[in-house]
């Protein structure tokens, strides 16, 4: 993915009224104040106003973006600009600010250095929280005549000095989050249910935590409420908040609030208990609430019909899609159909309708009714995408030009291009990776290949290696020809088994998916279902199939395979195809050969090019004859659709924190006290404490009050009398 020039975006949201006009003035500062410029861009979300204005112009003719959030038709929603905002950004960061809200250019500078050392533009879960500190009326009217360097310091000093000459009080976090821009869409941003002020940035920044922190030790029960940030205990979902604004204090990063009245305008405080209370109801539902995903307007609105027999099944897979594709709408392939004749006036007036764009479908060939609206989709030159599982480890595809080998994108024109040097190497190393890796397509047994050698390799034959698939998918199904249907391809098999069987030895590998092989034969050898297919493939002289995902690594260990179908994998050069039983003797006569340069210049297009990626999670079932592992979640890393990428990140992993993190010190002691601690105290008051403190004694108490399981794992007596329950610990 080209980088992107624009390193953050910064959204300003806002909503005018004769009550409040302190706002305009404020934004009219901050347009002429703020510099869009090549890494940073300010864009300015105008939600409900009751007042006239021109702020448009005055925001445009300083460089800025502006946007009209026109859905808000009654009331003001901050949340909701914050939305648009998101879903018009341009960068991979987007940090939120309010009108009332000041950072100063030292702090942006913090942030920005702070954004690239956290890498959050390729981290998903890398994400900080800006502290706000309130100012009186009395202190934004003082600060504002002071320099502009000393602010920082100024109020600083104030709030660590506890004089609070100028401060109202201090929030440890605000709604000023900056975060992944693919991880905000992705939550669904905030939450449009919340109308008016408050809470809305509460809610958001729960499902955040949830979703994107690990913390060693969590505050107890969520749902209670200190009222105040001046907190007293690590208990309820304040001190859960402030473990990250407590992170960005250490850093020295704040935010300041100007002073304002706060009169409701236009009804903007009138849902204030309504939201409380959703709030709270969210909150103890954090497993399982979960709002749909917003998505980008980079290109404009899109809006995609999604082909689908069970709705929430296929969203829960492509849900990490969904900020790329565009407003989705779903309906079955049965809505389009009269008994078994397809309406194709009936689907064109839907899509007229609806006003479609694409079309989606997942395996266009896994339903005959979705095969007939696939053909004459393409017959009618429609915009559409497949989906389906690709190749290699973690990879799917989204193809906008067909299906599998129906697919114009593998043409040789695609990818038969010169690489770099550093781009072969790259290439060669991931295929080491995948080759000795413990990732597969399918589940495989444990490598033995000393044993799998002595087993098959000591007659000195040909090895000739099967790898079978399932009678019932849909490449086997209609990309199949005569005479190798899935039948014929094996009566073939063992027939030539025979012939050879002097020279060739024919080893056959069943699907894991196939529970049992129903067809019988002779001269070929079944190994064991176990059996990894790298040792396989790695003993193996020659690889034959009809089109299984297995010649794509045949190909990268550099081993010749036949394909006895039509594979989206065969090039000349690479394999070869047979088309009758003549031509597969031919070929498994004959000194085959494989040009690794043309596998590395495909590899590396299906790699870098063409798929996406995403840990997927499945579930194994059983019905009609045989195994099915359907996917029911993925959480993708990379995102391409139709050649293009949009998305590349470096982790999905959660943040981490263990207690040894700054941001636990204000409640460290409460949390690793005890009964040992409260022992520790009666049995050394304080006077007692001083005598000893310089002692080993009084050290090796302390350690065992404070620090019981390091106190175990380090005592030498523990270790050669219970070193089982040591090595526990």
């Amino acid at each position: 993915m080209d980088k992107n020039p624009i390193e953050l975006s910064v959204i300003i949201p806002f909503g005018l009224s004769a009550e409040r006009l302190f706002i305009q003035e404020r934004i009219i500062q901050k347009a002429l104040a703020f510099k869009s410029c090549q890494n940073i861009e300010f864009i300015f979300v105008e939600g409900y106003s009751s007042l006239e204005n021109d702020l448009r112009e005055i925001i445009e003719k300083n460089g800025h973006r502006y946007l009209k959030d026109k859905n808000q038709v009654k009331y003001f929603s901050q949340g909701q600009c914050r939305n648009l905002g998101a879903s018009f950004a341009r960068a991979d960061v987007l940090m939120f600010l309010d009108v009332d809200c000041y950072v100063s250019q030292a702090s942006f500078d913090k942030i920005i250095n702070l954004m690239e050392i956290k890498n959050i533009a390729r981290n998903l879960n890398q994400f900080f929280v800006l502290p706000v500190i309130y100012l009186t009326k009395e202190g934004s009217d003082f600060i504002k005549h002071q320099d502009k360097q000393k602010w920082d310091i100024l109020i600083q000093e104030d709030l660590i000095s506890g004089q609070l000459n100028f401060i109202q009080y201090f929030s440890l976090v605000s709604s000023s989050i900056i975060i992944n821009r693919y991880k905000f869409l992705m939550l669904g941003g905030n939450d449009d249910t919340f109308v008016g002020h408050s809470y809305e940035d509460h809610d958001f920044f729960a499902r955040l935590l949830f979703s994107a922190v690990k913390f060693e030790k969590m505050p107890k029960n969520l749902c209670f409420d200190e009222g105040w940030w001046n907190l007293r205990t690590f208990k309820g979902f304040r001190a859960w908040f402030s473990l990250k604004g407590y992170e960005m204090s250490f850093y020295g990063i704040y935010m300041y609030h100007f002073y304002h009245e706060s009169p409701n305008q236009n009804g903007y405080l009138s849902r204030r208990q309504e939201n409380k209370g959703l709030f709270y109801k969210h909150l103890k539902q954090l497993q399982t609430h979960k709002i749909s995903p917003l998505y980008t307007r980079d290109f404009g609105e899109k809006r995609i019909l999604l082909l689908v027999s069970k709705e929430k099944t296929l969203l829960n897979v492509i849900v990490g899609v969904l900020p790329y594709l565009g407003h989705v709408i779903c309906a079955r392939e049965e809505e389009f159909f009269s008994s078994d004749t397809f309406e194709e006036k009936v689907f064109m007036q839907y899509l007229q309708e609806n006003r479609i764009d694409k079309i989606f479908f997942p395996n266009p060939y896994g339903k005959p009714k979705r095969l007939e609206i696939y053909n004459f989709v393409k017959r009618q030159n429609i915009p559409f995408i497949c989906f389906d599982r690709g190749a290699l480890p973690d990879s799917w595809f989204f193809d906008e030009n067909g299906f599998n080998w129906d697919s114009i994108t593998y043409h040789e024109k695609n990818w038969n291009q010169p690489l770099g040097d550093k781009e072969i190497a790259e290439c060669k190393e991931y295929i080491d990776s995948i080759l000795n890796g413990e990732v597969f397509l399918e589940e495989q047994g444990k490598r033995n290949l000393t044993a799998l050698k002595e087993q098959f390799t000591i007659s000195g034959k040909t090895i000739v290696f099967v790898p079978l698939q399932v009678v019932s998918d849909s490449v086997v199904q209609y990309f199949t020809y005569e005479p190798f249907s899935y039948e014929g391809f094996l009566d073939i098999l063992d027939n030539l088994a025979e012939k050879l069987k002097e020279t060739h030895l024919f080893l056959l590998k069943k699907h894991p998916l196939t529970k049992h092989l129903e067809y019988q034969f002779k001269n070929l050898t079944l190994v064991r279902e176990d059996t990894n297919i790298i040792d396989l493939l790695t003993i193996s002289d020659v690889v034959v199939t009809l089109n299984s995902g297995v010649g794509v690594y045949a190909m990268m260990m550099r081993k010749p395979c036949i394909c006895c179908a039509n594979a989206f994998y065969h090039f000349c050069g690479i394999n070869y195809q047979a088309k009758s039983a003549e031509d597969l003797l031919h070929l498994l006569r004959s000194d085959l050969r494989v040009d690794y340069d043309k596998v590395i210049l495909f590899i590396h297009f299906l790699r870098n090019r063409f798929y996406s990626y995403g840990k997927s999670s499945y579930k194994k079932t059983y019905k009609r004859g045989r195994f099915y592992n359907k996917v029911y979640a993925i959480e993708y890393y990379k995102i391409r659709i139709g050649l293009k990428s949009y998305l590349d990140l470096a982790s999905i992993d959660k943040v981490e924190y263990s207690l040894k993190a700054m941001l636990y010190k204000p409640y460290i002691h409460e949390i690793k006290g005890g009964f040992l601690v409260w022992l520790f105290a009666l049995v050394m008051p304080s006077y007692l404490q001083a005598k000893i403190s310089h002692t080993r004694l009084y050290k090796l108490f302390k350690k065992l009050a404070y620090n019981p399981r390091d106190f175990f794992k380090d005592s030498k007596f523990f270790q050669r009398w219970f070193p089982k329950i040591t090595a526990r610990i």
